[in-house]
C-alpha cells in the first residue's frame, strides 16, 4: 500500500486532474491511498472569506462574491472534464456526492451571511476547498474506470490544543474502513487539511496541511510509501 498526495497545483486545473487521474491509474498495483488538496487558489480565496469583517455591511457582499468564484472555478474544471454534464446542483446527471458537497458549502456560507460573522463557522468553511476537489477527482476516476471511494479524514487531533496534536492510536482506529477498502480492491480518495477531535469538532490544519495529513495517514496506515505529487 502507498499513500500519493496531489497538491493544488497538480490538481491546478482539468489537463492537471486528468495526468494525477491517470497516476493512479499507473499506481494500481500498488495499493494507492489518495489524498488530495484543493484546487490552487481555491484555499487562499476561503481564507480571505473567512477574515471577520470590518463592519456587518462588508461580510454579505464578499460572502456573494465567494460562492460566485467557489461555483465558477469548479464549474469550469468539471464542464471541462465532463463537456456532457454541466455543473450545476440541479443537474441529476452529476453524481450525489459532487451536488451535496457544493450544496453544504452553499449552507454554510449562507449561516455565516445570516450570523454576519465566522464565529464557529471558520474550519467548516475552510475545509470545502479540499471536499470538492476529492468529490471532483472520484468522479473522475470513476469515469476512467478505477473504482474510487471517498472518505472522511481519519485524523483525530487534541480539542484543546493551539498546535495540531495529533493522536495517533484514535487515527489508526478510523483507518479501519480505509483499509477495508484497499483490501477489496478500492482507491480510497481523502481530503487533506482536514481533521477531527474526539469530541466530532471539525478543524482544519494550517498551511501545509494536506502535506500533514498525508504524512499521518501513511503513518497510520503503515504505508510502503508516501509520494508527494
Amino acid at each position: 500500500m502507498i499513500v500519493m498526495k496531489f497538491g493544488g497545483e497538480s490538481l491546478a486545473d482539468a489537463a492537471a486532474i486528468r495526468h494525477a487521474v491517470q497516476r493512479i491509474k499507473e499506481a494500481l498495483p500498488r495499493k494507492p491511498v489518495v489524498v488530495v488538496s484543493a484546487l490552487a487558489g481555491i484555499t487562499d480565496m476561503l481564507v480571505e472569506l473567512c477574515r471577520e469583517p470590518e463592519n456587518a455591511a462588508e461580510f454579505p457582499l464578499r460572502a456573494s462574491r465567494c460562492k460566485l468564484k467557489f461555483h465558477d472555478r469548479h464549474e469550469a474544471v468539471h464542464n471541462d472534464l465532463f463537456p456532457a454534464c454541466h455543473f450545476n446542483m440541479a443537474t441529476a446527471g452529476r453524481p450525489e456526492y459532487v451536488r451535496v458537497t457544493e450544496r453544504n458549502f452553499l449552507d454554510a456560507v449562507a449561516m455565516a451571511h445570516k450570523a454576519g460573522s465566522m464565529h464557529g463557522l471558520r474550519d467548516l468553511i475552510l475545509s470545502y476547498g479540499e471536499r470538492m476537489s476529492a468529490a471532483i477527482v472520484k468522479e473522475l476516476c470513476d469515469s476512467e474506470g478505477i473504482v474510487a471511494t471517498t472518505h472522511f479524514p481519519p485524523i483525530v487531533i487534541a480539542d484543546y490544543e493551539p498546535e495540531a496534536m495529533v493522536l495517533m492510536r484514535q487515527t489508526r482506529s478510523e483507518c479501519a474502513a480505509i483499509i477495508s477498502d484497499v483490501d477489496r480492491g478500492r482507491v480510497p480518495i481523502i481530503p487533506g487539511f482536514i481533521a477531527t477531535t474526539p469530541t466530532g469538532r471539525l478543524r482544519t490544519l494550517g498551511r501545509g496541511g494536506s502535506d500533514l495529513s498525508a504524512t499521518v495517514i501513511a503513518a497510520a496506515l503503515n504505508a510502503e510509501e508516501l509520494i508527494l505529487c
